[in-house]
């Protein structure tokens, strides 16, 4: 209710930021540190291999808010299996090139028909975007940097 109140003259921020960066956001060790915020928190679980505790589990949660689709349900603990990902884009000789932004796996490959949208929805992809015959994203969320690792590792491509 408060940031409601707060939003039309922007002041909302405040709230958003104490949430985001100190303790009011949650605080948890991750990895062996000690991070405070829910943003802190997020970030820091992204560079951790280990499975998220509650606490960030918790503070991820908090941070969607509803509004941000990035966050929404918080990390995903599963693991995604990039063996059978890979098969589902069209096998690693299909891959010209893989990269990716926060949520989005981005590749350019040589025939984006050979793309399994079904199959990679089952694996837990949220959506493909074809662009092109050549260009394809598929949303993976937050988790996409240790998908894309792992696919590089599996590819002749990085």
């Amino acid at each position: 209710m408060g940031e409601v109140l707060l939003r039309p003259i922007g002041l909302h921020h405040i709230l958003v930021a104490m949430s985001r960066f100190t303790d009011v956001g949650g605080h948890g060790v991750v990895c062996g540190d000690n991070a405070s915020g829910a943003l802190n928190l997020f970030y820091a679980q992204l560079n951790c291999s280990a499975a998220p505790t509650r606490e960030v589990l918790s503070a991820t949660h908090f941070l969607s808010q509803g509004k941000m689709a990035a966050y929404l349900g918080g990390l995903v603990a599963g693991k995604y299996d990039p063996v059978a990902i890979l098969e589902a884009i069209g096998g690693a000789d299909t891959i010209r090139s893989l990269d990716n932004c926060i949520t989005r796996l981005r590749m350019t490959v040589e025939d984006a028909d050979k793309l399994d949208e079904a199959r990679l929805k089952r694996l837990g992809a949220v959506g493909v975007v074809k662009l092109d015959q050549h260009n394809e994203q598929v949303i993976i969320g937050p988790q996409v940097q240790s998908v894309k690792d792992a696919l590089a590792g599996l590819t002749r491509v990085d």
